[in-house]
């Protein structure tokens, strides 16, 4: 009897501490939970779940994903083809990921034969449900820094932005995006949309080729709160008409020819708090003794009833406060 006494024992207390570790509790937790927790680890980790069990081998692939290519190469700090590892593990991990996408941060794509893949990124980003994506090409804008001299002597801002990474029209019908930061890049003129991002939130913009339909588009998403614009190419007049528009960032740099602003219409923006106005130089500091109109960049405000703070930290040519259907 002895013996069995004893083996009894040892088999309850291997169901105690199985019980006591909390195996059994987490096991049992419903796949929306188990996938909410997942969700918040670093992929690496979340990934690695999936040898726990053959319930937890596809389920992190379900969970609503934050992913950072600038994290994929850390194992591998001295591999000379890192940026193509990278790129290719980003396009992998998305297009196999069963779930939500939530965040997005795309960095390593900023080889010119990679552009193509970047749209199918972005289309499948945007069947994902994407809320915040930031797209970034540091490399073009170094590349951009080194043919400035000869753009200066060509008199033609074409010759930069043809170095660069085109957004396609169909991203911008992502109807679940919050928030949106682009480094280096250009947007198309080809915006034909009643409605673009509807959910947008904030938008960041740096270095980026714009144009009057894009802004005219982006200023009429339902939802947009707050915009940031450092040294954007392309309209020189930018006219605000933005009910829920809290916050807006100007600034242009003096020494780049291609980024000023002249004038800055403030229609119709009942909602706005902050407006900051900036004519720092940004890093393209060869000068050009041409350039001569920004000190004419003309600031207009017709109605910001809500507009507490005002920072103009740059050369005004004119400065007018409009009341009722004043156009002068």
């Amino acid at each position: 009897m002895a013996p069995r006494l004893r083996k009894t024992r040892r088999a309850s207390s291997r169901k105690r501490a199985k019980s006591e570790n909390g195996s059994d509790y987490i096991s049992s937790l419903p796949d929306v939970l188990l996938t909410s927790i997942l969700s918040l680890l670093p992929i690496k980790e979340a990934a690695r779940t999936s040898v726990l069990s053959s319930r937890w081998h596809h389920l992190w692939k379900s969970a609503p994903l934050h992913l950072d290519d600038s994290f994929l190469n850390l194992d591998n700090p001295d591999n000379p083809d890192i940026d193509d590892s990278s790129c290719e593990a980003a396009y992998n991990i998305i297009q196999a990921h069963m779930g939500l996408i939530e965040y997005c941060n795309l960095s390593k794509f900023d080889d010119r034969d990679l552009f193509p893949t970047i749209n199918g990124i972005l289309r499948q980003l945007s069947q994902k449900k994407i809320k915040h994506l930031s797209l970034s090409f540091k490399e073009t804008w170094e590349r951009m820094v080194d043919i400035h001299i000869r753009v200066l002597e060509a008199r033609d801002g074409n010759i930069l932005e043809r170095q660069v990474y085109k957004v396609r029209p169909s991203f911008f019908k992502c109807k679940t995006l919050k928030q949106l930061d682009l480094f280096c890049c250009r947007v198309s003129k080809n915006i034909n949309l009643a409605n673009m991002l509807p959910n947008l939130k904030e938008i960041n913009l740096e270095y980026v080729f714009l144009n009057d339909v894009f802004m005219d588009r982006l200023f009429s998403c339902p939802n947009l709160e707050k915009v940031k614009m450092y040294y954007c190419c392309g309209p020189k007049r930018v006219q605000i008409r933005s009910r829920k528009l809290r916050e807006l960032v100007i600034t242009y740099g003096i020494h780049f020819p291609y980024v000023f602003v002249e004038e800055i219409f403030i229609d119709d923006a009942p909602s706005l708090e902050v407006l900051t106005i900036d004519d720092t130089p940004c890093y393209f500091v060869t000068p050009d003794h041409h350039i001569t109109n920004i000190m004419m960049m003309k600031l207009k405000i017709r109605n910001a009833p809500n507009l507490v703070q005002l920072g103009l930290y740059c050369y005004l040519g004119d400065v007018h406060f409009m009341h009722g259907d004043d156009v002068s």
